[in-house]
């Protein structure tokens, strides 16, 4: 009906609404149908704002304001939940391939599909700074090609399809598919091309990291570990006991092993990088995913929707219940404050706040606004010594996404500063004509005229094309 409505405004409307239509795009609305990017690199701060109409602006930081930089625009952006950041490109797709733009340069680079292909994957989980693997196939992914591509170089290297790929600072990783319980695990040189490959039994991407020229790897009860270019391998760590299945972890200034116990719970041992002597280990129910530093002798994970920090030198555990999970829906600033999806019980329902954790002093402060939910990213930016922005990157359109933490005074309200000015009217208003009138719908109704918008003096509506709310060729009913 909302189409209608539409049509049957672009037919009627008369000059006053061109006139006017300057004064419209100024009203803030409640919700925000922007979606928002903060981010932090070379130093420098960026904002990146997706507008409704897929108009890509880039703002930076100087200091608290926000300036200007350049813009673009890309079909279909708005509603494409599929687009990833490097380091300094937002990479997404259209209808004819892949996308890289440099939010600094203001460059676009264009990866078109080979012919009879149509679709298109990032896989920025394999990405390392700007370079990244791209997967292009045909509807029914019977045929697929991957690439590695450096976004700066513009190299590119052809990768056979079917493997799992990762880079590291110095290698494309390849994990062939397991054949008789055995995979080959293949190194290609970044510079050089040079190709080094060991075949393991039963290890996978879980049990094995690479970093710089080493590999650590689980075999049996053996953590070993071994020289990509010497082609050398010895035991780093006899595993002391029985376990279903363990995973190798970085974080940092250390190795994670991480064994899945028989009675279900989980043991971390923690080994130095460059001494490689055990550190700690850490007897734990679960833990999903580690976050890649210890800060000030707590180690930091999450599992499902709780947030766990442990202290190592006191062996102390403190639980944060949020209402997200993973890695990607919290932040630290400063390595102090940790920012996440705090988790408040009503009478009928969740509610979802912001929430801030001290991690020096190590207290909890939920914080008052309320958060739409559900959302699939958490940004966090300090733009001044007592403020942090933090947006909450949704599938939903008319929410606010986008708050300002004071940490002087640990409070948090929606942004006016930083979305108010660039906010226009909900995805859900419209414009249409009744006999001589011509009215906005924008939450309330509104009056146009060539002197400006006025808000009518009724009763709020809730939507305006829904019964029993009627709109006749000269008059409206409620």
């Amino acid at each position: 009906m909302r189409f209608l409505f539409v049509l049957f405004a672009s037919f009627l409307l008369s000059s006053s609404v061109s006139n006017a239509q300057e004064r419209i795009t100024s009203i803030y609305d409640i919700g925000d149908n922007q979606r928002y990017i903060l981010k932090e690199i070379d130093g420098q701060k960026y904002m990146l704002i997706i507008d409704k109409f897929d108009m890509l602006k880039v703002y930076q930081f100087n200091g608290d304001n926000l300036e200007f930089q350049h813009a673009q625009k890309f079909e279909g952006l708005q509603f494409d939940y599929d687009y990833y950041m490097t380091d300094h490109f937002l990479v997404f797709q259209n209808n004819e391939g892949g996308i890289a733009y440099n939010f600094v340069s203001n460059e676009t680079k264009y990866f078109p599909f080979p012919e009879g292909f149509n679709s298109n994957t990032w896989l920025s989980h394999s990405s390392y700074g700007d370079e990244i693997v791209l997967t292009q196939s045909i509807k029914n992914f019977t045929e697929r090609e991957s690439k590695y591509i450096d976004l700066n170089t513009n190299e590119e290297l052809n990768l056979d399809y079917g493997f799992s790929y990762r880079i590291t600072d110095e290698y494309i990783y390849l994990l062939e598919p397991p054949n008789n319980s055995f995979s080959n695990h293949i190194f290609i040189d970044k510079k050089t091309f040079e190709i080094d490959s060991i075949s393991l039994f039963d290890v996978d991407f879980r049990e094995t990291v690479v970093q710089g020229e080493r590999q650590l790897y689980v075999l049996g009860n053996e953590l070993r570990i071994r020289d990509i270019k010497s082609q050398t391998d010895e035991l780093l760590y006899a595993i002391p006991e029985l376990f279903n299945f363990a995973r190798i972890e970085s974080i940092q200034d250390h190795y994670a092993l991480i064994l899945n116990l028989p009675n279900f719970t989980e043991e971390i041992t923690l080994i130095d990088k460059e001494n490689l002597q055990v550190q700690n280990t850490i007897s734990i129910d679960k833990v999903d995913n580690l976050y890649p530093r210890i800060i000030d002798s707590k180690l930091i994970f999450h599992h499902g929707t709780d947030i766990y920090i442990y202290d190592l030198i006191t062996e102390e555990n403190t639980v944060l219940n949020t209402s997200s999970s993973g890695i990607e829906n919290f932040e630290i600033v400063d390595d102090q404050y940790l920012i996440f999806s705090g988790r408040e019980w009503s009478p009928i329902e969740i509610l979802r706040t912001i929430g801030l954790y001290d991690l020096k002093s190590e207290s909890t402060i939920l914080l008052e606004p309320i958060i739409g939910s559900p959302y699939t990213r958490t940004d966090v930016l300090k733009i001044a010594d007592n403020k942090l922005l933090v947006n909450y990157d949704d599938d939903e359109d008319d929410k606010t996404n986008l708050f300002e933490i004071n940490l002087d005074q640990f409070t948090a309200a929606p942004s006016t500063k930083y979305s108010s000015v660039y906010n226009g009217m909900s995805s859900e208003s419209f414009v249409f004509k009744v006999a001589e009138d011509v009215l906005l719908y924008s939450k309330d109704l509104h009056y146009i005229s060539e002197e400006g918008v006025v808000q009518l003096n009724i009763d709020p509506i809730s939507e305006i094309d829904y019964e029993p709310f009627k709109i006749f060729e000269d008059h409206i009913t409620g």
